[in-house]
C-alpha cells in the first residue's frame, strides 16, 4: 500500500469502520495508539521495544490483525521552523519499508509542539 503525504488522499482510502493506529516512532520503542471504529477517540495500546526492522514488522502486524486496522497515522518530529531533520527523514524510510509489507495506506502527521500539548493536559 502506499504512504500519503496528503492527509484527504489517505482517508480516501480508509475503510469505515476500520480502526486507525497511531505509532510514536522513537530510537528506542514504538508506541501504538488505536482508534474507536468511528475515528472519534484513540486510545494508547501498548509500547514495542524496538528491535531490528523485521522484528519491528511482524510485532505491528499482530497489532494490525488484532484491531482490524483500516489507516496507520505515523507521527513526523518536524523541526519547529518547518524543516524535517534526520528523525524526519528516518520516520518516511521506516513508512516506506513498512508499507512494502503491509496493505494499509500510511499516512504523516505533525508532531510539533504535541508533547507540550500533553504536558499542559
Amino acid at each position: 500500500m502506499s504512504c500519503y503525504n496528503d492527509f484527504l488522499e489517505f482517508a480516501s482510502e480508509l475503510t469505515k469502520f476500520k480502526s486507525l493506529i497511531g505509532l510514536d516512532l522513537g530510537t528506542k520503542t514504538i508506541g501504538i495508539a488505536v482508534s474507536d471504529t468511528l475515528w472519534t477517540v484513540a486510545t494508547p495500546r501498548e509500547t514495542i521495544k524496538r528491535k531490528k526492522f523485521g522484528i519491528d514488522c511482524d510485532a505491528l502486524q499482530t497489532v494490525f490483525n488484532s484491531t482490524d486496522t483500516g489507516g496507520i497515522i505515523l507521527g513526523l518530529p518536524m523541526n519547529m521552523d518547518g524543516s524535517e531533520g534526520p528523525r524526519c527523514q528516518a520516520t518516511r524510510a521506516f513508512a516506506r519499508n513498512l508499507s512494502s509489507r503491509c496493505d494499509i495506506p500510511i499516512t504523516f502527521w505533525d508532531e510539533r509542539l504535541s508533547s507540550v500539548a500533553a504536558e499542559r493536559a
